[in-house]
Order: structure tokens, then sequence, then C-alpha cells
């Protein structure tokens, strides 16, 4: 402790020189007994042009750890998330891709391959179509999954996806 103030005053003698001025402050709760302590107070008047947010700078003490830090945060191994993320996707019927984006995009479509632009969807036409869009993309990916196990691996890749077309025979 005292070669770190001796330090301090090395770099900025005014610096160390200044110390906050200690009140007590006395606890009002009920059965708390008055209890005393001890808390650093702002100085009442700024000095050498400080301003007042300077005047009262706390410094955080170095190994003392806050409410917050004590408890540790949960660490997964790694996997255990995204197994937990495939049962629970496994169990839902919920669409897995939101149903406005993904309209916008049929829309979309839509009024590109369209001849006259104006294309008219009822709801149940275009939650259709999403089922089945998700349908063909999940079997797809199932397909890709098993070609990355089949080459002892368990990321799929970009070739594990196009042999999966290849194999389906919508690719050539």
């Amino acid at each position: 402790m005292a070669r770190t103030k001796q330090k301090l005053a090395k770099r900025n003698p005014a610096a160390a020189a200044k110390k906050p001025r200690k009140t007590p402050v006395v606890s009002n709760r009920k059965g708390g007994g008055g209890a005393v302590s001890s808390v650093a107070a702002p100085n009442p008047k700024p000095d050498d042009g400080e301003t007042e947010d300077e005047a009262v700078a706390v410094v955080p003490v170095p190994g003392a750890a806050s409410a917050v830090d004590k408890r540790k945060k949960r660490r997964w191994r790694p996997g255990t998330k995204a197994l937990r993320e495939i049962r629970k996707y496994q169990k839902s019927t919920d669409f897995l891709l939101r149903r406005l984006p993904f309209q916008r995009l049929v829309r979309e479509i839509a009024q590109e391959t369209s001849m006259d632009g104006q294309i008219r969807f009822t709801a149940m036409a275009l939650t259709a179509v999403q089922e089945a869009a998700e349908d063909y993309l999940v079997r797809h990916y199932e397909d890709a999954n098993l070609c990355a196990i089949h080459a002892n691996r368990v990321t799929i890749q970009a070739g594990d996806m196009q042999l999966a077309l290849r194999l389906r025979s919508e690719r050539t």
C-alpha cells in the first residue's frame, strides 16, 4: 500500500495529496441499533479547476468482487446447448421461419415470375407454401448431415449439400 502511494506521489503529487473526507453515516433501519459506518463524502468545493464529477471520483478496489461477480456464470460444455436446441425444435410444430419475412419473399418471387405482376394469396395458401418449403429444407439438411457423418465429420459443408441434391436427383 505504501509503495502504491509513493508511485502515485511521483507521478502526480497534487492527486496523491487529496483524500476524500470521511463522514459518519448512521443507519435509520429498525433494529439496526444505529450502526455507524464511514463513507467517502464529496468534496464541498472542487480544487484546481476540477468539476464536481472529478472531485468525487470513486476508484474500484482491485481484487474486490461485486455482488454480480460473486455468482459464477454457468458454462455449458461444447455441444450441450446445441443438443438442447435440437430437442426443442424436434418437439415443436411451430414454423422455423418467421411468417412475415417468408410471405414477403413469396410475394416478391411471385411478382417477378408473373406476367401481369399482380398475384394475390390467401392466408392458407401462404401457410401451405411455408410448410412445404420448411419440410423441403429440413429434409435437405438431414440428407446433408448424413453425408457429413459418412465422411466422419459432424460439420455440414457445401459439398455435403451438393451431394445430397445429387443423390436426390434434383441436380445433375
